[in-house]
């Protein structure tokens, strides 16, 4: 693979976990909102079913399939939170994983202006 389509393929994984993992965490909020409710607004269901990754909108239809949004046992709704946070910090850490890998194949040099770009914009905390 050519260096600047590696260099390309880097940029858009981070770009994208990054964008994924805000979303993550405003709508796992909203998430516990809504199972606090016990209800589901449109907004939320419409985020989990259409532009998240497969994995999570599978957790989301089994928290509505199993009665998350509509029991008021404490245990089912911890459930419900603790695994769909679980699967969208699987996701977060697959594109960590990707990015890794990307990141060998990436030019040293070129991986050096990007690492530094990360530790100076906070990303990446020492």
């Amino acid at each position: 693979m050519l260096t600047w389509t590696r260099n390309l393929k880097y940029q858009i994984l981070r770009d994208e976990r990054n964008r994924i993992e805000k979303k993550f965490e405003r709508y796992l909020d909203y998430y516990l909102d809504c199972l606090k409710k016990n209800s589901i607004e449109a907004p939320l269901g419409a985020v989990f079913l259409y532009e998240f990754p497969e994995s999570v909108r599978k957790e989301f239809d089994k928290a509505l399939k199993g009665g998350a949004f509509s029991t008021n046992d404490v245990k089912v709704k911890q459930n419900a939170y603790f695994t769909m946070a679980f699967e969208m910090s699987k996701t977060i850490a697959n594109y960590d994983q990707d990015i890794r890998k990307t990141y060998e194949l990436v030019d040293p040099k070129k991986a050096f202006e990007i690492a530094t770009e990360i530790i100076q914009s906070g990303l990446l905390k020492w």
